[in-house]
């Protein structure tokens, strides 16, 4: 007679028997690899590369700031004298497209009591600052001036960049490279060594944008003379080499 559970058992039988067969072979194949792994000898450095670079960009955040017990009043007056500002940047030929609000604000503030009084007199400020990117950061100087001749009255800063920064980039990256390649062959001559070739080589983000080396105080005053100095660009990279 048939026996319905003796037939099902043998296609069972021989699925487990091919799963363990390839069990087998991955655990031969990884028990290969892996002596490899833990005979491999490497040495891992890190190489610094700095360029430094005259700025040819600035960006100047100015504004005006008013204060009025009536708030239209305050506003009314930031207006005017906006205007003003953005009037003396078209006569130096800043193109309106490089001017950008950065922030348009009013709030309260309660003013510390008078003599003879139990409570303020509640005020309104009113602030209206723009950033002004400029093309050639000497004009930074120039631009500052007339923008505070013309009613501005606040200035958040200056900042100095490089329009085009991937050539100074590509050098600071070429003195990483060979920062870390003099670090690992001392490294390998003091365990006596041979160095082999790069494994690995990758870029290690360096936070912040470009450093400040030199940069004179900021007067302003009708010359405002403002020394963009210079400014580094720095790179960072991380390389594995093979020791013999």
């Amino acid at each position: 007679m048939h026996n319905p559970s003796l037939s099902n058992s043998r296609p069972r039988t021989g699925i487990l028997v091919i799963l363990l067969a390839l069990l087998a072979t991955a655990s031969a194949s990884l028990a290969q690899q892996q002596p490899a792994q833990a005979d491999q000898r490497v040495v891992r450095v890190v190489g610094h590369g700095v360029v430094y670079g005259q700025p040819d960009v600035a960006t100047v955040e100015l504004g005006v700031t008013a204060v009025d017990p009536d708030a239209g009043a305050a506003v009314e007056e930031i207006d005017r004298r906006m205007r003003e500002v953005l009037a003396s940047l078209a006569r130096l030929d800043v193109p309106q497209q490089d001017i950008r609000t950065t922030a348009y604000n009013i709030w309260r503030e309660e003013q510390l009591p008078r003599e003879g009084e139990t409570t303020g007199q509640p005020v309104f400020r009113a602030q209206h600052m723009i950033a002004v990117e400029l093309e050639g950061a000497r004009r930074a100087g120039e631009i500052l001036a007339a923008a505070v001749e013309a009613g501005a009255n606040a200035v958040g800063g200056i900042t100095f960049g490089f329009s085009d920064p991937e050539e100074l980039k590509a050098q600071a990256r070429a003195q990483a490279v060979e920062d870390a390649r003099m670090r690992a062959t001392q490294l390998a001559a003091a365990a006596g060594v041979a160095l082999g070739e790069p494994l690995v080589i990758e870029e290690i983000p360096v936070t912040g944008g470009p450093i400040p080396y030199l940069e004179r105080s900021m007067a302003v005053a009708s010359a405002a003379p403002i020394s963009p100095g210079q400014l580094s660009v720095e790179v960072q990279v991380a390389v594995t080499y093979a020791i013999q």
